[in-house]
C-alpha cells in the first residue's frame, strides 16, 4: 500500500499496480474512479475542508483572500492525514511542498518520499541563488547565479523563495529519497550536482507523460475534459505538417486587458482566419504530439517543457511567476530549442501587470519560430534529438525506466516500520524491557529504606 500526498502520485501508482489509499483534492474523483474501473484497487478518504463550492483547486482561486483560505484549509488536513496513517498503515507516503505539515518524516514513522516539481535545473538555480534573496539589491540588477557549468544571469526579481527547495535538497537522512520528474539527458550536468547536492537518494522518472500509453489519459491529462478530443484532432489532421503553433499559458495563467489585446492582434497578423480558439481544457499532450504542431508558446511551467521536449517541438518562451524564469533559461541558453519574447517583469498570480510585449514583437517572433531560417531549423534539429532521448529513457534499458525500478525496488526492501505511536506511547514501550529490574530495584531501596528505619530502634550506631 502506498499513500500518494500530493501532484505526481497518479503516474507512480500506475506502476506499482498495488493496493493504495489515496489523498486528492474532491475535483480529482473521476481520476480515482476511472482507475477503479481499470482494475486498480484504491480506497479513498473524503476530508471536509470548509472551502467554498468550487474553489478546491488552485485555478479555481479569484482573491487573495479565498487564497488564504485554501492555505488554511490544508493546515486543517493534518490530524485527519496523521490518522489515515495510523488506520491504513502505508508502506510509503509520496509527498510534495504544497502540504509542509507532511515534512517531518521523523514524526511520521514512515518511509517517505519528496517529490520534486521542479527539474535539476531550476532547482539548483534556486538553491545557488538563495543568498540573493533577502540581498538589498535593486530588482532590475543582473545577477550571476555562481557555481554553474553554463553562465545563467537572473534579475534579481526572478529570484523565488528558496526554503523549500533548500529543505528538500537538504532533506534529513531519514527520508527515503527524492522523486524527480525529469530524465538525466536532458540536463546531465545539472542531475549531477543535484545528485552530489542532495544528502537523499535521488531517483529521475521523467518525463511521465511518456509512460502512459493510453489514449483517454492523455487527452484528460491534468482534469476532466468536457471537450470532445477529436474536435481539435480532426481540425489538426487537417493541416499541413509544423504548420500550426499551439499558444498556452497554463491553467493558471492570467493577463492584463492590454497584453490579452497585443497577444490576440499579433496571431490575428500572422494567422488571420486560420486559428482555432479551445475554450476549455486542451488534451495537450496529443496536441503537441500532432505532426502538425512546428512551434509552442508557453509559460514555461515545468510539465509543459517537458511535454513540449517528448514531442520534439521547439517553443517562444513567456515566462510569468515562480520558477518560470528558470526553465525558460534551460530552454533558449542550456538545451537552445526555444526563443525568449522579452518577459522582464514577474507577473503576480492574481495580480497580473502588462509585460509590454506589443503585437509586432507577437508577429516577429511566430515568424521566426516557424520560418525556415538557420536559426529555426537548428531549433527543430536539436529538439528531435531531445524528443528521441526522451522516448528511449522511458523504455527497458533507458535511465528513467532503471530510476523508476529502483524506486520500486526500495520500497519493497525499506523495513517494515512499527505501528504507528505517540511521543509518549513511545517512551512508555521503550522502557518496557527494563520494567522488572526496574521494579525490582525500587523494591530493593524500598527495603533498605524500611531496614535503616527499623535499625535506628533495635541497632546501636
Amino acid at each position: 500500500m502506498l499513500l500518494f500526498n500530493g501532484g505526481s502520485w497518479r503516474e507512480s501508482y500506475r506502476e506499482t499496480k498495488d493496493k493504495g489509499v489515496c489523498c486528492i483534492e474532491k475535483s480529482g474523483l473521476w481520476i480515482v474512479e476511472q482507475d477503479k474501473e481499470s482494475g486498480f484497487d484504491i480506497k479513498v478518504k473524503v476530508i471536509e475542508s470548509q472551502l467554498p463550492e468550487g474553489c478546491e483547486h488552485m485555478d479555481a482561486i479569484a482573491s487573495d483572500d479565498m487564497l488564504e483560505e485554501f492555505f488554511n484549509a490544508i493546515d486543517t488536513l493534518q490530524q485527519p492525514f496523521k490518522q489515515l496513517l495510523e488506520e491504513y498503515r502505508p508502506n510509503c507516503i509520496v509527498l510534495d511542498a504544497n502540504f509542509q505539515f507532511t515534512m517531518d518524516a521523523d514524526e511520521l514513522n514512515f518511509p517517505t518520499i519528496l517529490f520534486n516539481g521542479f527539474g535539476f535545473f531550476a532547482s539548483i538555480i534556486i538553491f545557488n541563488a538563495r543568498k540573493y534573496i533577502n540581498i538589498a539589491l535593486d530588482d532590475t540588477d543582473t545577477i550571476l547565479v555562481p557555481d554553474l557549468p553554463d553562465k545563467i544571469e537572473m534579475r534579481r526579481f526572478q529570484l523565488t523563495p528558496a526554503y523549500s527547495i533548500e529543505k528538500e535538497i537538504k532533506s534529513k537522512p531519514s527520508y527515503l529519497g527524492i522523486l524527480v520528474n525529469s530524465f538525466c539527458e536532458l540536463e546531465p550536468a545539472y542531475a549531477e550536482i543535484y545528485k552530489k547536492t542532495a544528502e537523499s537518494k535521488v531517483w529521475q522518472i521523467g518525463p511521465v507523460s511518456v509512460c502512459n500509453k493510453n489514449i483517454i489519459d492523455k487527452t484528460l491529462k491534468g482534469t476532466k475534459s468536457t471537450l470532445d478530443e477529436h474536435y481539435c484532432m480532426k481540425w489538426l489532421d487537417s493541416k499541413e505538417p509544423n504548420s500550426v503553433i499551439y499558444v498556452s499559458f497554463g491553467s493558471m495563467s492570467r493577463f492584463s486587458s492590454s497584453q490579452l489585446f497585443e497577444i490576440a492582434t499579433g496571431f490575428e497578423e500572422r494567422i488571420a482566419g486560420k486559428g482555432l480558439v479551445i475554450r476549455d481544457w486542451a488534451p495537450q499532450v496529443l496536441i503537441l504530439d500532432h505532426p502538425a504542431i512546428g512551434g509552442f508558446v508557453t509559460h514555461c511551467g515545468w510539465n509543459s517543457i517537458l511535454e513540449a521536449v517528448t514531442a520534439g517541438v521547439p517553443m517562444i518562451t513567456w515566462p510569468l511567476f515562480a520558477e518560470q524564469f528558470y526553465n525558460e533559461k534551460l530552454v533558449t541558453q542550456v538545451l537552445k530549442i526555444g526563443i525568449q519574447a522579452g518577459i522582464e517583469v514577474w507577473s503576480e498570480w492574481l495580480n497580473p501587470v502588462d509585460t509590454s510585449v506589443n503585437s509586432e514583437t507577437v508577429t516577429k517572433l511566430v515568424t521566426q519560430l516557424m520560418g525556415s531560417g538557420e536559426k529555426s531549423l537548428e531549433m527543430r534539429s536539436r529538439a528531435r534529438k531531445l524528443s528521441e532521448m526522451a522516448n528511449e529513457v522511458v523504455v527497458e534499458g533507458g535511465s528513467s525506466y532503471a530510476g523508476l525500478t529502483s524506486l520500486i525496488e526500495d520500497i519493497r526492501a525499506y523495513k517494515q516500520p512499527l505501528p504507528y505511536k505517540t511521543k509518549l506511547e513511545q517512551r512508555n514501550t521503550a522502557y518496557t524491557p527494563y520494567r522488572p529490574l526496574i521494579y525490582g530495584s525500587l523494591l530493593l531501596q524500598k527495603f533498605f529504606y524500611i531496614l535503616h528505619q527499623f535499625s535506628r530502634f533495635f541497632l546501636p550506631f
